[in-house]
C-alpha cells in the first residue's frame, strides 16, 4: 500500500489547529483497489493482524490515481474483486460540499444474497477541490478491502471576491441620457491632462452635443464649483449656447481630432456658455462616462446592478417592494 500524507497547516490568529479533513489527510493509491481490478493470489486486507493486511489505521483519506477517485455507492456485484475477497463500497449517496462531514454506512459485499454481509459506519467529506474524503476504520475481519471506482467528485463551487478597488460607492452620481458625469472637483489642468485623467477615471471628456446637456452639465458644475470646465467638444457644436464671439463656431479653427490650439470650455464667467481657450489654459473638466451592467453583481433580491467610470460607481435597480443602495431592504406596504 502506498500512503502519502498530505498536511497543510492554516494558523488562525490565536491556534495552529488545521481548518477540518480537507486540509490534512492521506493518500491511497493502490492499482488494486480499482473495481476493475480482479483479484487473483493477491487477496488484501484493510484489518489488522492478518498476513495480508494492508497496514491501513484509522484516519481521514483520499483515492486517487489508479486506485480511482471515489467509493462505489452501489454493491460490486462480485466477490474477487478490488484486490480483496469482499469487496467494501458505499451504502448511500455522496455529500456536497455543503454538508460538511456526514455519517454513511459502507458494507462487504459477500454473494447475490449478502450485498451487505459486514457493516459499518465511517465519515465522507466533500472537498472544496472538488474530490471527496473518507475517514476509514478497520474492517472487523479479512479479506475485506475498501474499494474504489472513478466519478465526477463532488460539483466545485467557486466564489468570486470583489477586489477592494473594484467597488469605491455604492450611490447614484449624475446621470442624464444614461450616461454618468464626474466633476474634477477643484482640480484644474490643461486640455490634454483633463482628457487623460477622464480616461483614467474611466471615462473622456464630456461630449456635450445639444442645449438640453448642456443645461444639465452647468447645473451641475453650478453647484459644485465657480471655475470654468474643459468639456470634450472635437467639432463645433452648433446647437449649444456659446459666450464667445462667431469663432467659437468658426470651423476654420477645427481640425479631426480637437483643434491645435484651441479647444472648448464651459465659461464660468458666462453662466457655463461654451467658449474657446488655447488648449494650454488650466480649467477644471467635465468627464462622462457609458453605464454597463456590473461585473461583479452586488445588487440583493433581484435587483439590476450597473454601474460607470469603472465601477467606481454601482447602482442599483430594486423591484418593487425593496428599496435600499443595494435593494437590501423590503417594503412592507
Amino acid at each position: 500500500m502506498m500512503t502519502v500524507t498530505v498536511c497543510v497547516l492554516l494558523f488562525t490568529m490565536f491556534t495552529g489547529t488545521y481548518a477540518g479533513p480537507c486540509d490534512h489527510y492521506s493518500v491511497l493509491d493502490d492499482s488494486w483497489r480499482s473495481v476493475t481490478y480482479i483479484t487473483g493470489s493477491d487477496r488484501h486486507c484493510d484489518a489488522p493482524g492478518y498476513d495480508a493486511s494492508t497496514g491501513l489505521t484509522e484516519g481521514w483519506y483520499r483515492f486517487t490515481g489508479p486506485a480511482g477517485t471515489q467509493m462505489p455507492t452501489a454493491a460490486p456485484g462480485s466477490t474477487y474483486l478490488c484486490g480483496t475477497f469482499a469487496p467494501v463500497w458505499l451504502n448511500g449517496v455522496h455529500p456536497a460540499a455543503a454538508d460538511g462531514v456526514v455519517t454513511r454506512q459502507v458494507c462487504a459485499y459477500r454473494d447475490e444474497n449478502y450485498h451487505c454481509a459486514w457493516r459499518w459506519d465511517i465519515q465522507v467529506a466533500a472537498c472544496p477541490g472538488g474530490f471527496y474524503l473518507y475517514h476509514l476504520i478497520s474492517p472487523p475481519t479479512c479479506n475485506l478491502g475498501y474499494c474504489v471506482e472513478n466519478g465526477a467528485g463532488p460539483t466545485v463551487v467557486t466564489t468570486t471576491m470583489i477586489p477592494t478597488t473594484a467597488i469605491t460607492d455604492v450611490s447614484s452620481p449624475p446621470v442624464y441620457n444614461s450616461l454618468c458625469y464626474k466633476l474634477s472637483q477643484d482640480v484644474t489642468r490643461d486640455y490634454e491632462s483633463s482628457a487623460q485623467e477622464c480616461a483614467a477615471l474611466g471615462g473622456s471628456l464630456a461630449l456635450i452635443g445639444d442645449a438640453a446637456t448642456q443645461s444639465f452639465v452647468a447645473d451641475l458644475i453650478r453647484g459644485h464649483s465657480n471655475v470654468s470646465h474643459w468639456a470634450g467638444s472635437t467639432s463645433p457644436a452648433v446647437h449649444c449656447s456659446y459666450s464667445g464671439p462667431s469663432a467659437a463656431i468658426d470651423h476654420d479653427l477645427w481640425t479631426s481630432g480637437h483643434p491645435p490650439m484651441f479647444c472648448v470650455y464651459m465659461d464660468s464667467g458666462a453662466n457655463y456658455k461654451f467658449n474657446v481657450a488655447v488648449c494650454s489654459e488650466e480649467y477644471g473638466f467635465v468627464c462622462q462616462s457609458d453605464i454597463v451592467t456590473c461585473q461583479h453583481d452586488v445588487c440583493q433580491n433581484g435587483g439590476t446592478c450597473t454601474s460607470c467610470f469603472g465601477a467606481a460607481h454601482v447602482m442599483c435597480t430594486c423591484l418593487p417592494g425593496f428599496t435600499g443602495t443595494r435593494c437590501e431592504t423590503r417594503l412592507y406596504l
